[in-house]
């Protein structure tokens, strides 16, 4: 399924039998704030991998990419965020850390990228979010 909202597109990945995606498009919406909504370029929900703990993550495009022949600089300067399935039985205790911990810390990165000198801005940047033990961790990766 892929939509375009006013300002970002969307896409989902069809499930897994025993996964669930630990929130609804509405949710997501509402947990970001409409400054952070207007930084985003794509969100995906992703069936993901039974393999990993990693249940968001989020990839800043480096304004290096305004000019680039791959793809035109499209999403340049701009954040992608994808959230990945859960198993079914984790949903409610992921859904809590998200809304709780997950989302907020989201915005304060996009906020931090939109607010972030030139020699930041230049190039890409990403954050992971785990779910590991019933604790969310969360990690920046340059």
């Amino acid at each position: 399924m892929d939509k375009t909202t006013s300002s970002f597109s969307y896409s989902k990945s069809r499930l897994r039998a025993g996964y669930s995606y630990p929130i609804k498009y509405t949710e997501l919406e509402s947990a970001l704030s409409p400054e952070i909504i207007k930084a985003l370029f794509y969100v995906h929900l992703d069936s993901g991998s039974p393999e990993t703990t990693i249940i968001m993550s989020a990839h800043y495009s480096g304004e290096c990419h305004r000019n680039s022949v791959f793809g035109g600089g499209y999403g340049a300067g701009l954040t992608s965020v994808t959230l990945s399935s859960v198993l079914s039985k984790n949903k409610a205790a992921v859904h809590d850390l998200l809304i709780e911990k997950g989302f907020p810390l989201l915005n304060q990165w996009i906020g931090k990228a939109m607010s972030a000198g030139d020699a930041w801005r230049a190039s890409d940047h990403g954050i992971l979010f785990e779910f590991n033990g019933g604790v969310l961790i969360c990690r920046e990766c340059n």
